[in-house]
């Protein structure tokens, strides 16, 4: 971990380098996954290393063939709110004056929230249209970690609706032990390239 937060440290150290990275490739192993990187940093004159990175235990991700400028490993971002908060269910009581309104609202909080990372369909009750789920005064909006039901509710109650949020349950699932939930709580991080992104735990590098 140290090393790669070091590798990291030393792509980022000078602002005036122009950055790229390159996917060479990625190799499953069991539940891992290891990448090959090129980086080439463009100044006064080019410089290219290769770096392979591991992670032992991936949660989820998602590589796009692009070339990135950055690379980032972090403990605070969006997509580990599912492994490092409880998670929820969100339902709601009332109908907004304007159901179009409150939609566009959710939406909108929803991508101030996470970026482009991840949708608001992926956390909403899929059974119908948004609009039209609101406009039937009660029922299941969404399910997911705590701090975006908290968004979704902060704003709906603009548009007097009231949202309680139901059934908190740990990262791993209720059946979890102990020592599973707080590895996720503790270890789990996102590694970003550009945006792509791998989630997991016990990160190396060289």
């Amino acid at each position: 971990m140290d090393k790669l937060l070091a590798l990291i440290s030393e792509i980022g150290e000078d602002d005036d380098d122009d950055t790229v990275i390159r996917l060479g490739s990625v190799t499953a192993s069991g539940s891992g996954l290891e990448l090959r990187l090129e980086v080439s940093t463009f100044n006064l004159e080019t410089n290219t290393r290769n770096l392979e990175i591991r992670c032992e235990d991936v949660q989820e991700y998602a590589i796009k063939n692009e070339a990135a400028s950055s690379l980032i490993l972090t403990s605070n971002h969006p997509l580990l709110w599912r492994f490092t908060h409880d998670s929820a269910s969100a339902f709601f009581y009332g109908v907004p004056p304007n159901a179009y309104a409150a939609t566009g609202a959710l939406y909108e909080a929803h991508r101030h929230a996470v970026d482009d990372w991840f949708g608001l369909e992926s956390q909403l009750n899929g059974g119908m249209e948004l609009s039209k789920l609101l406009s039937t005064g009660n029922g299941l909006l969404a399910q997911g970690p705590l701090p975006l039901l908290t968004v979704y509710k902060n704003v709906l109650s603009q548009y007097s609706v009231e949202v309680e949020i139901r059934n908190p349950y740990p990262p791993g699932g209720r059946m979890s032990p102990p020592h599973v939930k707080n590895r996720l709580w503790n270890e789990t991080k996102a590694l970003l390239i550009g945006d792509s992104y791998i989630t997991g735990i016990g990160w190396t590098a060289q």
